[in-house]
C-alpha cells in the first residue's frame, strides 16, 4: 500500500467539502463569505454561478504576488518615509495572541482561548 488516500476517500472528502460549500452558500448570513473560486475550479471552465438571490457573483483573479516582499517593502517605507505599515498593529497583536494560544494548546493538549493583547 502506497499510503496515498484511496480514490473513494478522496471522492468522499470532495463530496463532503462541496456539501459544506452549498450549505454555507444557501445560508443568507454566511453567503457573502463563501469563496466561489474553489467551486468554479472544481466544476470547470464555462460554469456560471447564480447566487440564491439570482445575482451572478463577480469574480476577479489577481496575478501571484510575493506577500513577504510586499510586507518588507511596506515596512521599509514605514521606517524611511513614515508611511503607514500595511498591517495594523491590532492585527499583528491578534496574530501573536493566536500563535501563543496555539503553542499553549499544543503543550496542554486542550483548546486554549487566545487572549487579547
Amino acid at each position: 500500500m502506497s499510503g496515498e488516500p484511496s480514490l473513494f476517500s478522496r471522492a468522499s472528502a470532495e463530496i463532503i467539502d462541496l456539501h459544506r460549500f452549498f450549505v454555507d452558500w444557501f445560508v443568507a448570513a454566511r453567503a457573502d463569505a463563501v469563496e466561489f473560486g474553489r467551486f468554479e475550479t472544481v466544476m470547470g471552465e464555462g460554469l456560471t454561478m447564480v447566487a440564491p438571490n439570482g445575482q451572478i457573483p463577480q469574480t476577479q483573479s489577481y496575478p501571484p504576488a510575493d506577500s513577504l516582499a510586499v510586507l518588507l517593502e511596506s515596512f521599509a517605507e514605514a521606517i524611511e518615509l513614515g508611511t503607514p505599515f500595511l498591517v495594523p498593529v491590532g492585527e499583528m497583536l491578534g496574530v501573536v495572541a493566536a500563535f501563543e494560544a496555539a503553542i499553549a494548546s499544543m503543550a496542554s493538549g486542550k483548546p486554549t482561548q487566545a487572549e487579547r493583547i
